[in-house]
């Protein structure tokens, strides 16, 4: 998995941290994002599990299965919205450099 490299996991929202406000943390403590809506943090923090999760899904459904769509949608999903981020567009929140 990817963030696994860049990104350890588990991440974690917190609202105010290291004066930073509503950021998400890695497992070493280091920011990955600031300025996440409150109510998305929770949500966001999880990335990495949930994209580990669609990945298994993609893995063991059936191929064509509606289960297998939904999943590799949503993987593709992520992969756009992170080139879109690494090429600085498209950012909805602080996106933290990667070390």
């Amino acid at each position: 998995m990817r963030y696994a490299k860049r990104r350890p996991h588990p991440w974690s929202f917190h609202v105010k941290k290291y004066g930073l406000r509503n950021v998400i943390l890695d497992a070493n403590q280091e920011p990955v994002a600031t300025n996440v809506p409150p109510g998305s943090g929770p949500l966001v923090a999880t990335a990495p599990e949930l994209l580990v999760a669609l990945e298994t899904v993609a893995n063991l459904a059936p191929v064509g299965s509606p289960a297998w769509h939904t999943a590799t949608e949503a993987i593709e999903a992520e992969r756009v919205a992170e080139e879109k981020t690494a090429e600085g567009s498209g950012q909805a929140v602080g996106v933290v450099g990667s070390p």
